[in-house]
């Protein structure tokens, strides 16, 4: 069932355009990422959802009732929705549980049935015990939580979150990722996020928008979105790819350095583009010939590596000098700069894309 629709909606300030004519719509209980560099114009997007700022052109409808347009605009206290921020916005002066409280009373929600929801919500996320401290005496993962419940404590029909997790460290980022999608699948609200992390938008959303210069170049979830993009910014924004140029030549596609039948490239039809990707950890590395198969088996020889912890990061040209690829490969598998090696395709992951252009 349609929650949200954005309809064509624009913003410009003076003569830029932060947001042009974008297109979305949400299904009741999903988790959609807006995912893009800074200055893509999500935030702008989402505090239009809000109702924080009124767009220029088009319109944002919840339940089929419109919310904003160029000429009417509901304010955000009647939209049915809570927001978190990246700053946390708690009130320092506030416990715990006050702060959770906050927006129940405003609602005038009778004391009793405040005091309840405010401690279930404060057990949901683990910090009932804390329900008396200040936000100054608690850790940046445990101000996000109170953040988390403050927006869920009122119910709301639309959950937004504009980068809640970017003021913690690595490994507070990785718990609260997991936590928001524990409380997501708990209490199924319709939630946007913003983000730039990748990791965040993979392992949280149900769908990502990849936006670009105030438009959405590819919505898809997160296993399409990578293994098949649409255009060379989805391709390389999305993880690592190598990007190849390749004509087609009758029943073939000629790259640089070796042929491939149309018929094994991960194409849904005919192909009409001269661009491909191809994933660097859909390359294999070997020191030996390996036994050809379906794989097309080229020699080179590593020019450059870097050792990531979690695997290796090499960079190797073809021994005819015709290419330059990025490889990565698992940290045991340990290849010298200078090393002559073969590396493995798998034709089936050449992925035909398009030129930079807005979906």
């Amino acid at each position: 069932m349609e929650k949200l629709r954005l309809s064509g909606i624009s913003k410009r300030f003076g003569d830029v355009t932060v947001v042009d004519q974008l297109n979305l719509t949400m299904r009741a209980g999903e988790f959609v990422s807006l995912l893009g560099p800074s200055g893509c114009g999500k935030t702008t997007t989402l505090r239009m959802i809000a109702g924080f700022i009124a767009p220029t052109a088009g319109t944002v409808e919840l339940d089929g009732r419109r919310l904003s347009s160029s000429y009417e605009f509901l304010p955000p206290e009647k939209r049915r929705m809570s927001m978190i921020f990246q700053s946390y916005a708690l009130w320092p002066n506030m416990t715990v549980e006050q702060n959770v409280a906050f927006g129940l009373k405003m609602r005038k929600v009778p004391k009793e049935e405040m005091r309840k929801r405010t401690a279930e919500i404060l057990d949901v996320v683990r910090l009932g015990q804390l329900a008396s401290r200040y936000p100054n005496e608690l850790s940046g993962g445990q101000q996000q939580r109170v953040s988390l419940a403050r927006a869920l404590v009122v119910k709301p029909e639309v959950l937004l979150l504009d980068e809640p997790l970017s003021n913690l460290d690595a490994n507070l980022r990785e718990e609260m990722r997991g936590e928001i999608r524990r409380l997501h699948n708990e209490f199924g609200i319709t939630s946007i996020y913003v983000t730039h992390d990748q990791a965040e938008a993979m392992t949280t959303s149900d769908r990502i928008a990849i936006m670009s210069e105030g438009r959405i170049e590819q919505i898809d979830d997160p296993l399409t979105l990578y293994n098949k993009p649409k255009t060379r910014y989805v391709a390389e924004f999305i993880g690592r790819s190598n990007i190849l140029d390749g004509k087609v030549k009758g029943e073939g596609v000629s790259f640089c350095g070796f042929d491939v039948p149309s018929a094994r490239l991960k194409a849904a039809g005919p192909i009409a583009t001269e661009i491909f990707s191809l994933r660097s950890q859909n390359i294999g590395l070997h020191a030996a010939r390996p036994a050809n198969g379906d794989s097309i088996v080229l020699p080179g020889s590593i020019v450059d590596r870097s050792f990531l912890g979690e695997t290796w990061d090499y960079a190797l040209q073809l021994a005819d000098g015709s290419l330059k690829l990025r490889v990565t490969s698992p940290p045991t598998s340990i290849f010298d700069v200078g090393q002559n090696v073969f590396i493995e395709i798998d034709p089936a992951n050449i992925v035909p894309i398009q030129e930079d252009k807005h979906a």
